[in-house]
């Protein structure tokens, strides 16, 4: 995606996505992420599938295996099927998203990327500090 349509695309979606809580998180299929929000009186589903991803190891980022598609990003209202049986990540994100509100976004169109803090109490000092998703 140029960095130029990613602009205009995370300008439209900010306006859904910030103040929007997290309700539910799905991985219908290897690489595609399924958010489920709800805000501004409307549910949206948040679908991304990302053709990267952040190796905690190493330290570096690193293209899935398998298959190699191009990332794609949409705000809808369907919802994609629930596989039974949910990945590591999609359990971490649900532990630390689900029942949240997204705070304002952030956006960084030139490496097409959008930061989302999710304010959350830090386990020491029960202070707010910001979680980006």
């Amino acid at each position: 995606m140029d960095s130029h349509v990613f602009r205009i695309l995370a300008l439209e979606l900010k306006k859904y996505l910030q103040g929007a809580r997290v309700e539910k998180i799905h991985s219908p299929a290897p690489g595609l992420l399924s958010i489920t929000l709800y805000g501004h009186g409307l549910k949206r589903v948040l679908v991304m599938r990302h053709a990267r991803v952040y190796n905690h190891g190493s330290g570096q980022v690193t293209p899935l295996k398998g298959e190699r598609q191009s990332p794609a990003l949409y705000l809808g209202k369907c919802k994609l099927p629930n596989p039974e049986k949910p990945s590591t990540l999609v359990m971490t994100l649900r532990k630390h998203l689900s029942g949240k509100r997204l705070g304002a976004a952030t956006i960084d169109w030139l490496n097409r990327r959008i930061f989302l803090p999710v304010p959350q109490l830090s386990p020491v000092s029960r202070t707010p500090f910001p979680l980006w998703l």
